[in-house]
């Protein structure tokens, strides 16, 4: 029988390889969500003349629910209004503390119950996509309603957070040999 201090040892190594793994499926994750949104270029875009500069995409208006996060926090915690430059430092800190911290309680969970691990994350990544883009980011209202964003974009964010969920997966489970 396990005694206390190893179950609770067993844990911690758990935690600490879901949390490696949540910084790095972070990475992965906004890797892929950036590939997504690149457009393909239509065969008649490819060939542009010399000189000729083409036109960029145009960015969608607002901040993102990461920097309405780190928004908040600066507001509340620290009585600031972000600059637009500390808006791009403090979204991207927003996103991996959270992808680390989720991956952390996934490593956790994963250590005492072994079903936390099924579909190799992927559950774990969609049970994230809906517990955070379809209710809590409306309902904190750091973004839009579920009905006001087009099933394509939904279909694109459960596609990046299951690439989340089977990357850090994967990473946890090799450092959780490594450590």
């Amino acid at each position: 029988m396990e005694s206390y201090l190893e179950s609770t040892g067993r844990i911690l190594h758990g935690a600490l390889a879901g949390m490696i793994g949540g910084a790095v499926a972070s990475w992965v994750m906004n890797r892929y969500a950036a590939a997504q949104e690149q457009p393909v270029p239509r065969k008649s875009e490819r060939l542009h003349k010399p000189g000729e500069q083409r036109q960029q995409p145009k960015p969608s208006g607002g901040d993102d629910a990461t920097v309405k996060t780190a928004q908040l926090i600066s507001r509340r915690v620290f009585d600031h209004e972000l600059t637009p430059h500390e808006k791009m430092i403090a979204g991207p800190a927003v996103h991996y503390t959270y992808g680390t911290l989720v991956g952390g309680l996934y490593g956790a969970v994963a250590e005492v119950w072994p079903l936390a691990g099924a579909g190799f994350g992927a559950m774990y990544g969609m049970t994230l996509w809906f517990l955070g883009d379809e209710a809590a980011v409306p309902a904190f209202r750091l973004g839009p309603p579920p009905t006001d964003i087009p099933a394509r974009k939904h279909a694109d964010y459960l596609a990046t957070h299951i690439v989340y969920g089977v990357t850090l997966d994967l990473v946890r489970r090799v450092a959780r040999h490594v450590i």
